[in-house]
């Protein structure tokens, strides 16, 4: 398990994501590298966000090849499209999450 993962898993078990549309992206992501066990993206532009066993539900955008999850107070994560991956720098690394 990556150190970074010890940081973001909480956090992002306390965001209770929102956002404003999908533009068509949809599919399942997660991985060895991926912090999250799963994300799976809704053409309607819901995702179900699945960490350590616990599902939460929220809302994403997509700009391009960014895939944008935003919570309250401002805080958000922000996915650069590659191919089947998703990539976001966290603490200095980058998380990949790969299509399912």
């Amino acid at each position: 398990m990556n150190t970074w993962r010890l940081y973001v898993v909480p956090l992002s078990i306390s965001l209770g994501f929102a956002a404003c549309g999908s533009g068509g992206f949809s599919g399942e992501y997660g991985g060895d590298e991926c912090v999250y066990d799963k994300l799976d993206f809704r053409a309607n532009g819901n995702v179900y966000i699945t960490v350590m066993g616990m599902e939460q539900s929220g809302e994403y955008k997509v700009d391009g090849d960014k895939v944008s999850l935003v919570g309250p107070g401002g805080a958000s994560l922000v996915f650069t499209r590659n191919g089947d991956v998703l990539e976001a720098g966290i603490m200095g690394e980058i998380m990949r999450c790969e299509k399912l």
